[in-house]
C-alpha cells in the first residue's frame, strides 16, 4: 500500500513559495538595523561635508524674511558651524557664495562680507570679493563695505592713484565720480586732500562738492595745507555762484580753515556786507563774525522760505 504524503503545513508552503523575498527582506531589515545610528542621527552629526552644506542652506533661508530674536539665534547657531569649515576649506563653500553675489539680497550679501572679514586671517582681500569689486553692476554699497573691511587690501597707491584719476576726470559719469570719491573716504591722505581741495576750489558738480566738503571735515585739517590764495579763490566761487550750496558749504569751510584768520575776517566781512548776494549767505558770514571776531554786522533777517531752501539743499 502507498504511503500517504504527509500534508504540508500552509507556512511550509508560503516558505517555499517566498523565501527568497523573505530572505531578501531579512537582509534589507538587518542592513537598516545595523544603518539606523547613522541614518537617523541629528544633522548636526552627519560628516563634516554634508553638515555644512546643510548649515549653509539653514543660514541662508533666515534672510529670505524678517528674522526676530528666535531667528537671529538660530542664524548664529548654523553659521557657527559653517563658518568653522570655511576657516579651513573655503573652497566648499565658493559655489553659494558667488550665488548669493550674483543675486539681489542685500541683507544676506552684507552679512556675508563681514563674516569673511571676521574670519580673514591675514585681512587679505577673498578673491570673490575682489570680483565683486571689480563688477560694475555690483552693489555701491557693498564695495564700499569690502574697501572699508579689507583697507590694507586697497592702500596700495597705484590703486588710490586710479580713484584720483577718476574722481578729477570731468569727462566720466557724475556717479562714478562720486563713487570714486566715496572709496576714498578710508584714505585720508595729503595726497587725496589734495584731490577734495582741486573740487572745492573749482566750479564742480553741487554733488561732487558736497561730499568733499564733508570729508574735508572729517579729515584731519593738518592733512590741508591753505593758502591765502586759496581762500581768495572760495572767496571769488561764493562771489559769483548762484545761491545755494555752492555758496554755503564753502563758507563752512572757510571757517575751518585757522591759519590765516586776517585774511578770513576780511572775506567774512565782504560776504555778509555784499548786497548782491542771497540773505543765508550774509547771514552765514555775520554770524561768523560774531561769534569768531567779536564782529556785529547787520543782515537781512531770511524769510521762512529761504531757510525752508537751505535746510532741503544742504
Amino acid at each position: 500500500m502507498p504511503l500517504i504524503p504527509k500534508k504540508k503545513s500552509k507556512y511550509h508552503i508560503l516558505w517555499q513559495k517566498y523565501r527568497w523575498w523573505i530572505i531578501l527582506a531579512v537582509i534589507i531589515l538587518i542592513f537598516i538595523i545595523l544603518l539606523s545610528p547613522y541614518v537617523f542621527r541629528p544633522w548636526t552629526r552627519y560628516p563634516e561635508v554634508l553638515r555644512t552644506k546643510i548649515a549653509w542652506r539653514n543660514f541662508e533661508a533666515t534672510f529670505q524674511e524678517s528674522c526676530r530674536e528666535e531667528c537671529l539665534s538660530k542664524r548664529q547657531s548654523y553659521a557657527i558651524i559653517w563658518r568653522q569649515v570655511y576657516k579651513r576649506r573655503p573652497e566648499l563653500l565658493t559655489e553659494y557664495f558667488q550665488s548669493v553675489f550674483s543675486g539681489d539680497n542685500r541683507e544676506l550679501q552684507s552679512a556675508l562680507i563681514k563674516i569673511m572679514a571676521a574670519d580673514s586671517v591675514n585681512k587679505n582681500l577673498p578673491a570673490l570679493l575682489a570680483q565683486v569689486i571689480a563688477d560694475k553692476d555690483a552693489s555701491l554699497e557693498n564695495k564700499r563695505l569690502i574697501v572699508n573691511l579689507f583697507s590694507e587690501s586697497f592702500a596700495d597707491d597705484n590703486w588710490l592713484d586710479q580713484l584720483r584719476t577718476q574722481i578729477s576726470d570731468a569727462g566720466i559719469l557724475l556717479a562714478d565720480r562720486l563713487y570714486a570719491l566715496s572709496l576714498l573716504k578710508s584714505y585720508p591722505n595729503p595726497a587725496n586732500a589734495l584731490i577734495l581741495k582741486n573740487i572745492i576750489l573749482n566750479n564742480s558738480p553741487e554733488e561732487l562738492l558736497g561730499e568733499s566738503c564733508q570729508l574735508a571735515g572729517e579729515w584731519d585739517e593738518k592733512l590741508f595745507v591753505w593758502t591765502e590764495t586759496d581762500m581768495d579763490i572760495m572767496a571769488q566761487i561764493i562771489a559769483q555762484a548762484e545761491s545755494g550750496p555752492q555758496r554755503w558749504r564753502r563758507i563752512w569751510l572757510l571757517l575751518l580753515i585757522k591759519a590765516h584768520d586776517s585774511k578770513l575776517q576780511t572775506i567774512l566781512r565782504d560776504v555778509a556786507e555784499n548786497i548782491t548776494l542771497d540773505n543765508i549767505s550774509r547771514g552765514l558770514a555775520a554770524e561768523a563774525l560774531k561769534n569768531k571776531f567779536s564782529l556785529d554786522i547787520n543782515t537781512p533777517e531770511p524769510t521762512a522760505a529761504e531757510w525752508q531752501v537751505f535746510y532741503e539743499k544742504i
